[in-house]
This record gives C-alpha cells, sequence and structure tokens, in this order.
C-alpha cells in the first residue's frame, strides 16, 4: 500500500520524512506516493509520523501538518500537506 500525500498544483516534487522515534528517512519523490519499504525500517506493530513538504519554484515548502500511523492499523490514503 502506498502512502500518498495530497495533490498540490505546480508541485516540482515531494519530500517525505518517515520516522518510527528511532530511525527517520528523508524520501525525495516527483510524484506524491511512497511505499513505507522504502524507508528501510518498515516493521509490523511499528508507529510512524509522515510529514510532507513541497517544491514549488525550486524549493521546499515548510512542513505544515503529520499523521502518525500503526502499521497493525489501515495505512492513510492522504497525507494533509
Amino acid at each position: 500500500t502506498g502512502i500518498k500525500s495530497n495533490t498540490v498544483g505546480g508541485a516540482q516534487g515531494y519530500r517525505f520524512r518517515v520516522t518510527d522515534g528511532v530511525n527517520t528517512a528523508i524520501i525525495d519523490s516527483p510524484d506524491r506516493l511512497i511505499y513505507l519499504s522504502e524507508t528501510g525500517f518498515a516493521a509490523n506493530g511499528t508507529v510512524y509520523t509522515i510529514d510532507v513538504s513541497v517544491m514549488l519554484y525550486n524549493t521546499y515548502t515548510p512542513r505544515t501538518m503529520s499523521v502518525a500511523f500503526s502499521t497493525t492499523s489501515r495505512l492513510p490514503d492522504c497525507v494533509k500537506t
């Protein structure tokens, strides 16, 4: 299951920050979709926090919202930015 950000018009890319409280991964994506397996530390029964920054005009925007979820529950369809 993928993790998606909201679509942002004019976005040149998306930067996802994923943390499990110990490990943190920064994943740059040309589109709004990533997979938890891209972190290298995905595991069942773990709570993750994800936030997203959007590249506009060659600059990443500040992160404005994060979402937390557990791999024992359904993954969120959307990460609000």
